[in-house]
């Protein structure tokens, strides 16, 4: 399955990923069903995305490796987990001059 920026509006409604006081995103991308590596087809779809636009990524799992390259592109993001198997990355295309997000980290178990 590649991953496709789909219109944030009607495919899961914008009110289920709107937080309050913020605008609906023009993008999600649910990656929930996509086979592992993620990062890989997230990140080019991302290659996609105008200045300025959000997008909503919806992933099982904290994606430490996007935070990183989101840094290294300038973008903003907020992370929020929803659930113990969801996660949603609101992400911002632009410069942001540095980092802008909440970097939550699994536990790593030894």
């Amino acid at each position: 399955m590649n991953a496709e920026l789909d219109p944030a509006v009607p495919k899961r409604g914008a009110e289920d990923i709107e937080a309050p006081g913020e605008e609906a995103p023009d993008w999600l991308l649910d990656t929930q069903r996509m086979r592992q590596p993620r990062l890989g087809p997230v990140i080019d779809a991302l290659d996609d995305v105008d200045d300025g636009e959000t997008v909503v990524v919806i992933t099982p799992i904290s994606p430490v490796p996007l935070y990183d390259h989101l840094d290294d592109r300038g973008w903003g993001y907020e992370t929020e987990r929803i659930s113990p198997n969801e996660w949603h990355i609101r992400i911002t295309a632009a410069d942001c001059g540095g980092d802008s997000g909440e970097r939550l980290r699994r536990q790593r178990l030894r």
